[in-house]
């Protein structure tokens, strides 16, 4: 099993430090950032692609699709989502969520926000969410992570991890 852990790539509101909401696309750099970590994910392997529902993920999702030169259906499920609730709430929905794909799907392609690659990260880890950890990790638009079976980081936007 791999696990493609994907950050949507950039959008104008993300440039601007606006307030973002789901109705927000990528810019170009945004769909360049995702055209070429698409390029990462081997083209011979069944995917499932799951996603938030903002237009920024869904976006991402389809160009990786398009990259793939496939048409995997692409699941949006909440749980990958940026939502005001508590660490507690976070860890129990994405917790679930791992286990659930874990034993489920061969290969995954997740897409979605900082907060939430974050968390999946310390979950890993540490088997907790880690506030001291989250807040020190610095993603950039586009970052992806390649996670083995045993839920090992094998790359992280674009160099190996030893």
């Amino acid at each position: 099993m791999i696990i493609y852990l994907i950050r949507h790539g950039i959008t104008d509101a993300c440039n601007n430090d606006q307030i973002i909401d789901k109705n927000v696309y990528l810019n170009e750099l945004g769909i360049s950032q995702i055209k070429f970590i698409s390029d990462l994910i081997p083209k011979n392997h069944n995917y499932k692609i799951f996603c938030s529902d903002t237009k920024r993920t869904i976006q991402t999702a389809n160009i990786i699709n398009d990259c793939l030169f496939t048409n995997y259906e692409i699941k949006i499920d909440n749980r990958l989502l940026n939502k005001n609730c508590n660490d507690d709430l976070y860890y129990i929905n994405i917790h679930c969520f791992l286990k659930e794909i874990l034993e489920l799907y061969e290969n995954v392609i997740l897409i979605t926000h900082g907060k939430i690659i974050k968390m999946i990260l310390s979950i890993i880890k540490f088997h907790k969410i880690d506030k001291s950890y989250t807040d020190s990790l610095d993603l950039g638009y586009g970052s992806i992570f390649i996670l083995d079976e045993k839920l090992n980081i094998k790359l992280y936007n674009h160099h190996l991890i030893t």
